[in-house]
């Protein structure tokens, strides 16, 4: 007897205490639980990822960058093309220079003319009065404040040595403006006669300040040939 009223008093209180439930239910709600926090925490990295915050690595800024072309018969208004020493010619003295209405780069605002200076006579020496330039000037602050700017130069795709004949062309560039006192960054030498028709890549410079300079000069010792000054084109990326 004292064990069923031990019990008999106790029963009511057992539902109070851990009210009953159906079986396999404590099973299911875990595992409801459990994939809850798994989408949770997935929707959490989504989120964080869309917005660039956490721990992770984000995605880094492209670097400005820049492409000029110029040249006779060009059109851009961030870079010039100029002759030193040009003569047009007289019924008495024939031009030295000669003008090429096509056969230069025909694209990027250029209508593909280019024009020829005779060569000095010295493959090694050339006449500091008579030269061509193209002047580049970049804009947008992290290209002015440092650049590297790759060089290429279109030879025209004339077969005439009195047109495109340097055998080589040589080139000097500036990692500013030109003036005769200016020291050149470096310099390069393309041989015309063998890139008639194509561009050709001529290194590198490095430049602070927004302007670069490339000069042709009229060095060369072939008889009767010319040098071809048609476009050059410069393509920069900010450092």
């Amino acid at each position: 007897m004292i064990a069923q009223d031990r019990a008999e008093f106790t029963e009511p209180y057992v539902p109070a205490i851990r009210p009953a439930e159906p079986r396999g239910r404590p099973g299911w709600w875990m595992f409801v639980a459990a994939v809850s926090v798994v989408l949770a925490v997935a929707a959490a990295a989504l989120i964080d990822g869309a917005v660039g915050g956490g721990g992770g690595a984000r995605a880094a800024t492209p670097a400005a960058t820049m492409t000029l072309i110029t040249g006779p018969t060009c059109t851009s208004k961030a870079a010039s093309f100029t002759k030193a020493g040009y003569h047009p010619g007289t019924a008495k003295q024939p031009a030295a220079w000669t003008t090429s209405a096509a056969g230069g780069y025909l694209g990027g605002g250029c209508g593909g003319g280019f024009v020829s200076l005779p060569l000095s006579g010295h493959a090694d020496a050339y006449d500091a009065t008579r030269y061509v330039l193209w002047t580049f000037t970049l804009s947008g602050s992290a290209l002015v404040k440092k650049a590297t700017c790759q060089l290429s130069t279109f030879i025209p795709g004339v077969q005439s040595l009195s047109a495109v004949g340097a055998q080589p062309a040589r080139y000097l560039y500036y990692a500013g403006a030109y003036s005769p006192a200016a020291t050149a960054a470096g310099e390069y030498e393309v041989n015309q006669v063998k890139n008639r028709g194509s561009w050709v890549a001529d290194g590198s410079v490095t430049v602070a300040g927004g302007e670069v300079t490339v000069k042709l000069t009229d060095a060369g010792a072939t008889r009767g040939a010319r040098a071809a000054a048609a476009q050059v084109r410069i393509a920069c990326t900010a450092q």
